[in-house]
């Protein structure tokens, strides 16, 4: 069942972190990844959602809602694992 799957806080983190990041605005994009995450970690049996689950669903979350860099300087989908990796390996040093 979906709430029987745990999403740790260093995920929700990671999530937050890469709609900070692409400039998504609002939080309906936090959530569905979040939901989306723990649905294919449901589909594939298993108890909590790890990263690469959120790398797999993040493209299909954000394709509509990541805005085009007009200077070419903005961040993109390409960099999105990237994105995760840093603010889910560094979420230590987040914790006040």
């Amino acid at each position: 069942m979906l709430s029987d799957v745990v999403v740790d806080r260093n995920i929700l983190v990671a999530i937050a972190a890469l709609s900070i990041e692409l400039e998504v605005d609002g939080h309906r994009a936090d959530i569905v990844m979040r939901k989306a995450a723990q649905a294919l970690a449901a589909h594939e049996d298993r108890s909590g959602v790890g990263i690469d689950d959120v790398e797999h669903v993040a493209p299909m979350v954000l394709a509509h809602r990541v805005k085009p860099g007009l200077s070419g300087s903005r961040r993109g989908l390409t960099d999105l694992a990237e994105i995760l990796r840093t603010a889910h390996d560094s979420d230590g040093a987040l914790q006040a």
